[in-house]
C-alpha cells in the first residue's frame, strides 16, 4: 500500500497543488541595526527534482485551504449538522446543513467532542506573528529575512504572495517584549519592524496579528463516531478522505475508519518530538538551519505499522522502534512506504505508444493496482481477480521489465507499460 503523489495530465482542468508551490527560500540573516546581511542559511536542504522527490517545492497551507469555512456541530446517531461560518469578502454568513460525516480542523470541534488536550504551554516562548503588506529597499522577495537572533530578539519577514505582491508573514520575538500588548497595537508593530531592521520601509496594511505561544500538546484520539479531527493541513485530511469515500460508497466496512486513530497518533507523537528539538536548538544557537536532515520534507512519514498494511517480505522484529517520521531511506523498503515516480514508462498496449509517468496514472478518487510482471500473461491471475470491481474505483497497470520487447500487447489491464530504465523490477 504505497503512498504516492498525484499529477494531473497536461490537458486536465483539475486543480494541481503543485502550481502553488515554489522552492523553499533561503534565509538572509542580519545583525540588529545593520542593513547588509551577514549570513545565509537554509531550513531545508536544496535538492534537485528526482524520481523519489519529483516536486522539490513547498506550498503555503493557506493557499490550499483559504476558502475552507469554520464550523461548529450538533449530531445524531446517523448524521452531523455542522454550523458553518463562511466568509464572503467582509461579510460573514452562517449556514447549517446535514452530513453523514464531518472532518474538523480547529479547536471548536475538538472542544465540542470533549477530547482531552494534554501537554504543556511554554509561556516563556512568545511570538507576535501575522501578515503585513509593506515594501522596503533591500527586501529581496526571493529570500526570507531575519533581523537579529532567535535566542535574543529578532524580526522575521517571509514573502507570501497569497495576500499581495507586497505581502509578508512577520514574526517578532524578544525576551523582554510585551507580546500581548504588541500584538494589539498596529503602530507599535510598524515601529518595531522599522527599528529592528533599520531599512527604509513603507507600510501599506497590517492584515492580521496575533500572539503565539509554543504548545506541546496532542489530543488523546482523533475521531469520535462520525467526526474526525484532522489538524490544519491538507496532508492530514487526506489520510481520512479516501477511507471515508470507500465507506460512504459501501465499498468498505465502517471498521476501516478505526485505523485513522492508530495511524495518526504515532505520527503526531513523533512530530512533536522533532519540532520541540528544532525549537530548543533555535533558542540555543539563535538560528533554525537543521543541517542536512530531510526530516522536514515529511516524505518519510509512513503508516507501515497500520493494521491494514500487509507486508509478506519484511521481517517483524519485536520491540523495534516505530520511527514514523524517519529520514528518507531508499535501501530498506516496507509495505506502506512512499512510492517514487517512474518518469520513463512507455505504453505498449494495443493502440497506445506514447510515454508517461507513474504519477500521471493516479487519481485521488481511484485506487490503482500496480502489477510488476515479466510479461502480461504472468499478471493474468491478479487481473482476473480485479475484474469484479468498478473501473471507476479500481484500475490496473502492468509494468514490464525493460528487457521485454517494446511491441503492442493485449491485456485485461487498463494500462500496460514498459519500464525504460528508471525502476528495478525483478524478472522472477
Amino acid at each position: 500500500m504505497p503512498r504516492i503523489c498525484y499529477q494531473p495530465p497536461n490537458d486536465s482542468p483539475e486543480f494541481d497543488a503543485n502550481d502553488l508551490g515554489k522552492p523553499f527560500p533561503s534565509i538572509r540573516g542580519y545583525k540588529l541595526g545593520v542593513v547588509e546581511h551577514t549570513r545565509t542559511e537554509s531550513m531545508v536542504p536544496r535538492t534537485e527534482n528526482t524520481p523519489a522527490i519529483p516536486f522539490a517545492i513547498w506550498t503555503n497551507s493557506r493557499a490550499l485551504s483559504s476558502s475552507e469555512p469554520n464550523c461548529a456541530r450538533s449530531s445524531s446517531p446517523t448524521r452531523e449538522s455542522p454550523l458553518l461560518l463562511r466568509r464572503q469578502g467582509d461579510d460573514e454568513i452562517l449556514e447549517t446543513f446535514d452530513t453523514r460525516w464531518m472532518i474538523g480542523a480547529d479547536g471548536v470541534v475538538r472542544k465540542q467532542l470533549g477530547f482531552i488536550f494534554p501537554g504543556e504551554t511554554r509561556a516563556e516562548f512568545r511570538i507576535v506573528t501575522g501578515d503585513i503588506r509593506l515594501t522596503g529597499v533591500g527586501l529581496d522577495r526571493t529570500y526570507w529575512h531575519r533581523f537579529g537572533y532567535l535566542n535574543d530578539k529578532c524580526v522575521s519577514l517571509r514573502p507570501t504572495d497569497e495576500i499581495g505582491e507586497d505581502g509578508w508573514h512577520f514574526s517578532i520575538m524578544g525576551r523582554d517584549a510585551d507580546a500581548t500588548n504588541l500584538s494589539q497595537n498596529e503602530e507599535l508593530i510598524f515601529e518595531t519592524i522599522s527599528s529592528m531592521s533599520r531599512m527604509e520601509i513603507s507600510f501599506n496594511k497590517l492584515v492580521y496579528s496575533s500572539e503565539y505561544r509554543a504548545n506541546v500538546r496532542m489530543v488523546d484520539k482523533f475521531s469520535e463516531g462520525r467526526v474526525f479531527l484532522a489538524g490544519g493541513t491538507q496532508l492530514k485530511r487526506a489520510r481520512s478522505r479516501w477511507k471515508l469515500a470507500l465507506v460512504e460508497k459501501g465499498l468498505a466496512d465502517k471498521s476501516l475508519l478505526e485505523t485513522y486513530n492508530e495511524e495518526r497518533l504515532p505520527v503526531i507523537t513523533e512530530m512533536l518530538g522533532v519540532t520541540t528539538l528544532i525549537q530548543k536548538r533555535a533558542r540555543t544557537i539563535g538560528g533554525t538551519a537543521p543541517g542536512s536532515t530531510t526530516l522536514l520534507y515529511m516524505l518519510g512519514i509512513h503508516c507501515c505499522f497500520s493494521s491494514i498494511v500487509l507486508d509478506e517480505f519484511a521481517t517483524s522484529v519485536e520491540g523495534k522502534p516505530m520511527n514514523t517520521y524517519r529520514i528518507l531511506d531508499e535501501t530498506e523498503l516496507e509495505a506502506g512506504d512512499r512510492a517514487p515516480d517512474a518518469p520513463k514508462l512507455l505504453h505498449v498496449q494495443s493502440g497506445e505508444s506514447d510515454s508517461t509517468t507513474l504519477f500521471s496514472l493516479y487519481r485521488p478518487w481511484r485506487h490503482t493496482v500496480i502489477v510488476f510482471a515479466p510479461s502480461p500473461a504472468d499478471a493474468t491471475v491478479i487481473l482476473v481477480a480485479l475484474e469484479p470491481y468498478d473501473k471507476y474505483v479500481v484500475r490496473s497497470a502492468v509494468i514490464l521489465h525493460s528487457s521485454a520487447p517494446a511491441i503492442p500487447v493485449a491485456s485485461l489491464a487498463d494500462f500496460v507499460l514498459l519500464d525504460q530504465g528508471t525502476m528495478l523490477i525483478p524478472l522472477t
